[in-house]
């Protein structure tokens, strides 16, 4: 259903009858429809999915209780009677004593030593293998993985659930009872509150598994309680993924410049960037550090430093230190010198003009994808032959799902100059036009060349 007319539809007729299947009490009707080319899209310049795609919802399922009991039925099934995974309780819990240690060590385990595999999710598929046959294959989907969780939490005295999510499309696209969810986490209740843990995503810890993919996302608790029906994810909001970064360069006159990067990340970042240390060496991780940003702020680095914590920490906070040589680009225009900083804008420059395409611009553009909070600091440290900086004007732009502001300062004893921006994006839809204008301002502030004159 859409209230768009601007829509044009490709009609299939759907075969004459159906093929009927039945299992695990329910009857699954399917009409084959006739092939249709594909077609490659960019999601980028696309419209909000809802306003595109119709949708016809049918349903034979009397209630979401009915749903969520049949589940729960297999469930307390596969779930019973697994010694191996009490056996094993008992020893990651050896000497934890309290229900946040045990916690964590259960879920590292989970998370970190059982690999993930994909597995279809559906009627068909939506049978999880008990615990004890998860540990002995030594991986699991989802929710294999939801259920060896479960029963180790349960085994330490946990009280946890299997929790239904639907992560694709939108999440408010559940009018009636279907059995549409693409994946499974854990509801667990700890020191009051309930917290969801995702054992199949390795870019956070248990306390910050609601990534943007499921924030906000329609769940079904299959806990032991009617009451618990369906639902939503706690939305998180926009600040809670932000990462800090530093950076320090210390100018030479000979091209090559000492840097430093201290960079802290939150929650969604910080698991991104301990995924992708895992299993590195230190030298092949300063090589490919040194390698990325090279390419990506468009100058020569070579890291001679890096320090980092553990991988194997579950936490929604990672730092990271990084430092070593690089080539500024500075042009010399008589007694005036011009240094370009590094391209480290988190908007591509690209960006505005793939949004003001023809086709598209009559669609607002969806901010989901690219919210948090970016705080970014460069102090620039130049020697007397530099001479005195022309301090750029501060820039301050703000909107309601957007804002973006720039300022500097000139310690003269010092001789440092501090350059700080800060960019906020909140989810939402937004107009295309003022977005790309938005852009642009902030890549510009990033490109404006620093001037420095001799007096």
């Amino acid at each position: 259903y859409t209230d768009r007319t601007d829509l044009k539809y490709l009609a299939m007729a759907p075969a004459k009858e159906p093929v009927v299947t039945t299992k695990f009490g329910f009857k699954k009707l399917t009409w084959a429809g006739q092939k249709t080319p594909g077609v490659r899209l960019d999601a980028d310049l696309l419209p909000p999915s809802d306003e595109v795609l119709g949708s016809i919802y049918i349903t034979t399922i009397k209630d979401w209780e009915t749903i969520r009991k049949w589940y729960r039925s297999i469930s307390d099934a596969v779930l019973a009677d697994n010694p191996r995974t009490e056996k094993l309780c008992k020893e990651i819990t050896a000497g934890k004593n309290t229900d946040k240690e045990k916690l964590e060590a259960l879920y590292s385990y989970v998370a970190l030593q059982i690999p993930y595999q994909t597995i279809g999710f559906d009627y068909d598929g939506s049978i999880p293998r008990r615990p004890d046959e998860c540990l002995l294959n030594q991986w699991g989907d989802c929710k294999d993985k939801t259920h060896l969780a479960v029963g180790l939490f349960r085994a330490a005295g946990l009280n946890a659930w299997p929790v239904l999510v639907l992560t694709s499309g939108d999440g408010s696209r559940m009018p009636l009872p279907q059995f549409s969810f693409d994946h499974e986490i854990i509801g667990c209740l700890t020191g009051g509150d309930t917290v969801f843990i995702d054992p199949s995503d390795l870019t956070a810890g248990p306390y910050r598994t609601v990534t943007a993919a499921i924030s906000g996302q329609p769940f079904l608790p299959i806990g032991p309680n009617p009451e618990m029906a369906l639902g939503a994810i706690p939305k998180i909001p926009a600040d809670q993924y932000h990462t800090d970064t530093r950076l320090g360069i210390t100018v030479s006159d000979t091209g090559s410049s000492r840097f430093t990067c201290a960079r802290t990340c939150y929650n969604v970042s910080a698991g991104n960037r301990r995924d992708g240390l895992r299993g590195k060496s230190t030298a092949d991780l300063m090589s490919s550090i040194g390698t990325d940003f090279s390419s990506s702020w468009g100058t020569s680095m070579t890291l001679d430093t890096l320090t980092y914590d553990s991988v194997e920490t579950v936490d929604s906070v990672f730092h990271e230190f990084w430092g070593g040589q690089m080539r500024l680009n500075v042009s010399e225009i008589g007694t005036t010198r011009l240094i370009t900083i590094p391209d480290w804008s988190n908007i591509p420059t690209s960006l505005p003009a793939d949004l003001m395409i023809d086709q598209v611009l009559s669609y607002p553009v969806v901010l989901d994808a690219r919210c948090g909070t970016y705080n970014k600091t460069l102090v620039l440290t130049v020697p007397e032959s530099f001479g005195e900086p022309q301090v750029a004007k501060a820039v301050s732009i703000s909107d309601s799902l957007y804002s973006f502001s720039s300022n500097s300062n000139w310690d003269k004893d010092k001789r440092t100059l501090t350059l700080e921006f800060r960019l906020g994006i909140s989810v939402g839809r937004c107009d295309r036009k003022t977005f790309a204008g938005f852009a642009n301002s902030v890549i510009k502030s990033f490109k404006t060349p620093i001037l420095f004159q001799q007096l």
